[in-house]
């Protein structure tokens, strides 16, 4: 039995991709009966070993960065339990893939090494621009905070460097990609992900799945949506620029320029 979770901040693709993946006839993806898309994150089915503020601020998480790799305090072996007795219900026979995804669990792949036998990840970024615009238009009308574009650059570039750290760790226990280069090169990406876990034979993105109540199909590149809403904020871009510079060197190692 091998464990496939995936290491993709929020925001950037992950519930679309688990759910062309979920949709393999060798996958077990977790479920709940309370939620009404059916496929869940794991911090849905065991949510005490996951801050309550996964769900509502992204921004927060590097903040307590201790706390997401405390196995003691999230109570790690507990959570493993549940969740196995999650995919042991699986309607599908003869799965052979149990597939996670929580966003937040880009601080725990070390940690969850100790817990999961046979665990593989799916490690992914988004072009820090784009991934900046889509988290300014989530969190500005609810955040009240002057230092928000500071919080946001602090964050993405937190999630290129443990990404970074991430891929180095797990070496080929890994599958690595960009958002944008999976897009761009889907057919290419299926291909390697199928070599790389030759049990997702039949893993395609063709057809529709279910995406947040609502239907979509394949993954679809937003970054101009995001790109265009940064630019609609006075300065935002520059001011991004100017707090990216610092990390030039990691994100120029993702295949992403600072504009």
């Amino acid at each position: 039995m091998k464990h496939l979770f995936l290491a993709v901040p929020a925001y950037c693709g992950s519930t679309v991709l688990h759910n062309y993946l979920a949709k393999c006839s060798a996958v077990a993806p977790l479920t709940t009966h309370s939620n009404r898309y059916g496929l869940v994150e794991g911090s849905h089915v065991y949510p005490y070993a996951y801050h309550k503020n996964d769900s509502i601020n992204v921004l927060s998480e590097t903040l307590d960065i201790l706390n997401y790799t405390d196995p003691i305090k999230n109570n790690y072996s507990e959570l493993a339990k549940v969740w196995g007795y999650n995919w042991d219900g699986c309607e599908k026979e003869n799965t052979v893939i149990r597939l996670q995804k929580t966003p937040s669990d880009i601080w725990r792949v070390q940690v969850f090494q100790n817990y999961f036998n046979n665990l593989y990840w799916i490690v992914s970024v988004k072009n820090p621009y784009a991934y900046a615009g889509a988290l300014l238009k989530r969190y500005i009308e609810t955040i009240t905070n002057q230092d928000l574009i500071n919080a946001i650059a602090e964050h993405v570039a937190n999630c290129l460097n443990i990404q970074n750290e991430n891929k180095t760790f797990l070496g080929d226990k890994a599958y690595v990609m960009t958002f944008e280069d999976f897009v761009a090169n889907e057919s290419a990406h299926i291909a390697g992900l199928k070599a790389w876990m030759p049990e997702l034979s039949d893993l395609t993105f063709t057809g529709f799945c279910k995406y947040k109540g609502t239907v979509v199909q394949g993954l679809i590149n937003n970054n101009e949506q995001h790109l265009d809403f940064l630019k609609t904020i006075p300065d935002a871009m520059d001011k991004f620029t100017t707090l990216f510079k610092p990390h030039e060197a990691v994100i120029n190692s993702w295949g992403y320029e600072l504009i």
